[in-house]
Formats: structure tokens, C-alpha cells, sequence
């Protein structure tokens, strides 16, 4: 009895195990699928890495100036999940450092000892989200309406509608909860990761100077999103994300080239060369 035993246990265990490198191949293969955007079909397989068969993927690539990674974690932060998606990038600029998180994560811990509480002026931003900062009125400039929008953008893609930030001045992290197994709902995080780290950027940018969340003025030179020129003749700002955009780029794209805004009305930015406020549809 006892030796059937054990040959049913072994092959249920052979099973299960044949059962977790099928799920881990196909998981990574879906991480190859996105690496290919980033890295080409040629570097996809070093991009992705596993460092054992029972390993999540974790894929590694050079974006802009830096190096963003996907990959699934251990929970930190979520207490319902014992794992989450993590978007890391390397800041290669100056931020405020701070905190961010879905509102209905009680069990958040604030670093009272360092950080402040935020408190945001959309009351409908702050009533969805928390935030803590070294500095709350430089963090209030820091997370604009695009940021804002992007974020909330990753929080209503999430089955739990939960998304935690953290900026730190080494690097941008982003986590929602769960293991992200599908290509299109990693694309999806990965481009609105990416999307938020242009957008502090173009804070840092040399030139561009965010006076407050609804006003940007242009003193210098700033790359079109769409022709990826240097933007030299009259500038027109989404009035959404406040993306600025060449005038003629904007009237041939017919609406923003930032990533699923899709806002279609824009205003001039201030000492582009015009008065007039152009609107699209």
C-alpha cells in the first residue's frame, strides 16, 4: 500500500512541477513579446531574464538616458496580494521625493519621521489618492495633471484598482498588485510607467519652466512628441497632460501625442510666436 502510495505522490508531484515550467515558459514568453518592442527581436532573450525554471521574468532595457525594469515582487505594500508587478527606472534627474498610494490602503506606513501628508487641490485626486513628501508644495508642482492623469489611468487598469508610487532620488516605482501575465496588460503598464518618467523629465528639462499644475511656459527648447524635433516655431500645450507639441504636428495628428490621452483642444504656450488658441474638433 505504502509504495502505491508513494508512486502516486510522485507523479502528482511531477505533475505539478510540469504544470509550474509550463506556466513560467509561457509567462516569460509574453515578457519576450514586450522585450521585442524595446530591444528588438535580436535582444529580446537577454533582455528577459529567469534565473531559475521556477523564477518569474524580469526584463531589463535601456530607455531615453537610463534603464527601466519590469518584474514580479514579493507584496510591499499591498496586504490583500502577496505579489505585485514593480516598474522601476532610473532617474537621472533631480526629484522631490515622496509617496503615493491608492487611498483605501489603510495599512500604508507613513514616514512620519521624513515625509509630510500631501493634499492635493482636485479633491477628486485626493479623495482616490495619498500622499506623503519632504517637501508637500515643490511634490504638489511635482505631480501635475498629467502625472495625475496617468496615474489614475494605471489605477482603473488594475482588476483591484490599486497602484503604489515611490520616488526616491535614484529612482521612479511603480507596483500594482498581482503578477501581470498577459502582453497587452504589461505593454500597458511598461508605456504608462515610461509616460510618467517623460513627464517628470520634461519638469527637469533645461528651458521649461512649470510655474504652476495648469500653466507652462516655454523659455528654450523642447522636443515635439510627434516629429521628435526641437520645437522652434509657434507651440501649442495640450490643455489635458500640457504635453507641448509643434503647432502644424498637432494640427496633422488632429489630437495629443501622449500615449491613450487623446484630448483633442489645446492652448498656446506663452512666448510661442502666437496669440490665437487653436482647438481641434
Amino acid at each position: 500500500m505504502i509504495p502505491i502510495l508513494i508512486i502516486v505522490g510522485m507523479i502528482f508531484v511531477a505533475i505539478k512541477i510540469t504544470m509550474v515550467l509550463s506556466d513560467r515558459h509561457s509567462w516569460s514568453l509574453e515578457y519576450r513579446s514586450i522585450a521585442e518592442r524595446y530591444l528588438g527581436k535580436k535582444l529580446a532573450g537577454s533582455g528577459v531574464t529567469t534565473l531559475t525554471p521556477f523564477s518569474r521574468p524580469t526584463l531589463t532595457f535601456h530607455y531615453r538616458n537610463t534603464n527601466a525594469t519590469i518584474t514580479g515582487h514579493s507584496s510591499n505594500g499591498f496586504p490583500d496580494h502577496r505579489r505585485e508587478t514593480r516598474f522601476t527606472i532610473i532617474l537621472p534627474f533631480q526629484i522631490v521625493e515622496m509617496e503615493l498610494t491608492t487611498a483605501q490602503l489603510t495599512n500604508w506606513r507613513w514616514k512620519t519621521d521624513d515625509l509630510c501628508k500631501v493634499s492635493f487641490a482636485d479633491p477628486k485626486f485626493g479623495s482616490t489618492f495619498k500622499a506623503a513628501a519632504l517637501c508637500p508644495p515643490d511634490a504638489l508642482r511635482q505631480i501635475d495633471s498629467g502625472i495625475q492623469w496617468q496615474l489614475e489611468k494605471i489605477r482603473r487598469a488594475s482588476k483591484t484598482r490599486q497602484v503604489r508610487m515611490k520616488l526616491t532620488n535614484r529612482w521612479l516605482e511603480i507596483a500594482v498588485p498581482g503578477d501581470l501575465r498577459n502582453c497587452q496588460s504589461i505593454d500597458d503598464f511598461v508605456r504608462m510607467g515610461l509616460k510618467i518618467y517623460d513627464l517628470l523629465a520634461m519638469q527637469d528639462t533645461e528651458g521649461l519652466n512649470f510655474v504652476n499644475e495648469d500653466s507652462v511656459t516655454l523659455l528654450e527648447s523642447v522636443k515635439c512628441p510627434i516629429c521628435s524635433e526641437e520645437i522652434d516655431s509657434q507651440t501649442v500645450c495640450c490643455i489635458r497632460c500640457q504635453t507641448p507639441h509643434c503647432h502644424d504636428c498637432w494640427t496633422y495628428n488632429g489630437e495629443c501625442a501622449t500615449f491613450a490621452c487623446s484630448e483633442t483642444r489645446c492652448t498656446v504656450l506663452a512666448n510661442s510666436g502666437k496669440n490665437e488658441t487653436p482647438t481641434n474638433g
